[in-house]
Formats: C-alpha cells, sequence, structure tokens
C-alpha cells in the first residue's frame, strides 16, 4: 500500500486477498477515512470490493489496467 502523491509506503500486505485488503482499510482511523478522496487500484476485484465495503459504493477509485 503506496500513498499515491508522495509516493509513501504505508505497508505490505501478506497476500493480495479481499480479505488482507479489507482488514488493512478497516484498520485505517476515521479521521484519516474522511481525507481519503480517491484509492488506485489494480484490476483485481477483490480490491474493488473491499473499497465499496469499506468506503461505500459510490467511493471514486481509479483502476491501473498494467
Amino acid at each position: 500500500m503506496v500513498e499515491i502523491i508522495s509516493s509513501t509506503p504505508l505497508c505490505v500486505l501478506k497476500s493480495d486477498t479481499k480479505e488482507e485488503v479489507l482488514n488493512f482499510l478497516k484498520g485505517i482511523p476515521e479521521d484519516i477515512k474522511k481525507k481519503i478522496v480517491e484509492i488506485g487500484i489494480d484490476m483485481k476485484a477483490g480490491y474493488r470490493n473491499a473499497i465499496k465495503e469499506v468506503f461505500g459504493p459510490s467511493f471514486s477509485f481509479a483502476v491501473d489496467p498494467f
């Protein structure tokens, strides 16, 4: 996980499963979650589903096909 603007690494997850991503996203403090306006992901459906579960179905994310 990387903060996109500054390219600052946040963490390396043990795997790329939806559950692992979901646990990371749920662990973000609420005051910080409120400041997140967009998330960049690759095309894996588990990432998209985890984001929707934590941030809501209308949250913006950009998909990188590479």
